[in-house]
């Protein structure tokens, strides 16, 4: 299953939420094997994947959730609020990605992601450690926020929106 999904609000951002399976229907009633059972084989039957599970408030796209900020705040901020969250800084692997990810990063706004400098003697780094290949120097205590498909930095004591991601869960 891939696309929206829907559950019950209980204003926890780590509730979970079954995903939406076409023509799948859960009744009150009934044992629950038969309904995980019957969740299964609808998801299977839906494309082979399986369902997959995001927290309430998080958007599901492919294996991850993802969760965009409505107010601002500084890089590292940012980053203690989206590991509260059980998650990191959007890591965007290619330019496939990002472009996959645009309906959540539509102009005008800008979002950090887990890229900086931490010093200026190091690289552009990826949370998870990986390096961004960029030619030329980078100035230290620099962090990366995309627009649109784009990524730029800018300081991070700047404030502004951000991503988180996690993975999604399967069900």
């Amino acid at each position: 299953c891939s696309g929206s999904v829907k559950g019950e609000h209980k204003g926890d951002s780590n509730q979970f939420k079954p995903c939406s399976c076409p023509s799948f229907k859960m009744g009150v009633a009934g044992n629950e094997a038969q309904r995980a059972q019957s969740i299964n084989d609808t998801c299977l039957f839906a494309g082979g994947s399986g369902c997959k599970l995001c927290p309430t408030d998080w958007q599901l796209h492919g294996d991850k959730c993802y969760w965009v900020s409505r107010g601002s705040k500084m890089w590292s901020e940012s980053r203690v609020d989206c590991s509260a969250r059980g998650s990191q800084l959007l890591v965007i692997r290619d330019p496939e990605e990002l472009a996959s990810l645009q309906h959540l990063t539509h102009a005008p706004n800008q979002f950090w992601v887990g890229l900086s400098v931490p010093s200026p003697e190091k690289a552009w780094t990826w949370l998870d450690g990986s390096r961004l290949p960029v030619s030329g120097p980078a100035e230290g205590n620099s962090c990366g926020v995309v627009k649109g498909n784009r990524i730029r930095s800018d300081a991070c004591s700047s404030a502004f929106q951000w991503i988180c991601q996690r993975d999604a869960v399967p069900l």
